[in-house]
């Protein structure tokens, strides 16, 4: 049997993709799982591929092999099937990424996301866009497919110190936040399910684990109150050392209940860490009349400002 083909062209990439009617979506995200773990142990292509496992197999081994084209058309012909799996997304945003560059990437997310019935290619599309789209992005549909875990799995990774570098108390309490609802989902089974290679849902849902056994291990008090004060006197008054859990750019402070709060000021020299001005965290009130209520407030190293 003949198919027609249809060309398009994408950042000097031209492909042809073949037109046919796949089989039922239902049946073949119930069983591809299985036959796509047959073929694992084999280590060779699959000649005269037509299934959607043999299409991803052979993506997987063009990759492996260093064979980029071959690995992009074996790709393309599995996202003909339109099934809602996650990781062939993946993995072949990180090769149109490295073939075409993000704008590139974005640019072939775009015309796939416009042909396909599979709302997971409109997953694929956010982890080609820009950094400052891609959580806000990723948020939106977590909201709109509120059982589809692996977006949960992005956002935590999102906020974690593997993606963020230095991470906020704010950080840490969302990551640690979306962790717990992704455990929530994957005992409801909203998980695995989405992965056709279940030894990687495997492996990200041990780094979730693993990334929360060590978020546990962070004081939960200093997330909810991350300033304390220790007071002693001076010749001058009360001297009072501020002790700030977070990472901070700037302290602000007020003694009692009006007026302006006041910036600590900072030291000549920068931090190692965060590569800004260490925040003078040192401030003096007298020994008459003192406020019952001293105020502070500081802006994280994000630049967002907590308290």
């Amino acid at each position: 049997m003949t198919r027609p083909l249809f060309r398009v062209t994408l950042t000097a990439w031209l492909f042809a993709a073949a037109v046919f009617t796949a089989p039922a979506r239902a049946d073949l995200m119930e069983n591809l799982p299985d036959a796509f773990k047959a073929l694992l142990n084999t280590q060779s292509l699959v000649p005269n591929a037509d299934q959607p496992e043999e299409h991803y197999h052979n993506a997987r081994i063009h990759e492996q092999k260093g064979q980029l084209s071959e690995a992009r058309r074996a790709y393309l012909d599995y996202f003909q099937f339109d099934l809602d799996y996650v990781d062939p997304h993946l993995r072949f945003a990180k090769l149109v990424r490295v073939q075409d560059g993000a704008a590139g990437a974005r640019e072939t997310y775009a015309y796939l996301a416009q042909r396909s019935k599979s709302f997971v290619v409109d997953f694929g599309e956010l982890l080609v866009a820009e950094d400052a789209a891609r959580t806000a992005g990723v948020f939106q549909f977590a909201n709109a497919h509120k059982d589809f875990g692996p977006a949960i799995y992005e956002l935590s990774l999102q906020y974690s110190e593997r993606r963020r570098g230095t991470q906020t108390l704010a950080d840490k309490r969302m990551e640690k936040e979306l962790l717990e609802r992704l455990f929530e989902m994957n005992t409801a089974g909203n998980f695995a399910k989405y992965y056709i290679d279940r030894d990687l849902s495997a492996r990200h849902l041990q780094d979730a684990k693993d990334r929360y056994a060590a978020l546990s291990h962070f004081n939960p008090d200093a997330m909810d109150n991350p300033v304390k004060i220790n007071w002693m006197k001076s010749n001058l008054g009360w001297h009072g050392t501020l002790d700030i859990t977070d990472r901070v750019r700037e302290i602000f402070w007020r003694p009692g209940e009006d007026g302006e709060f006041r910036s600590t000021g900072h030291h000549a020299h920068r931090s190692k860490d965060t590569g800004y001005p260490v925040a003078n965290s040192q401030i003096q009130l007298p020994f008459k009349n003192p406020p019952k209520t001293l105020y502070v407030k500081y802006r994280d190293i994000s630049g967002a400002m907590r308290g």
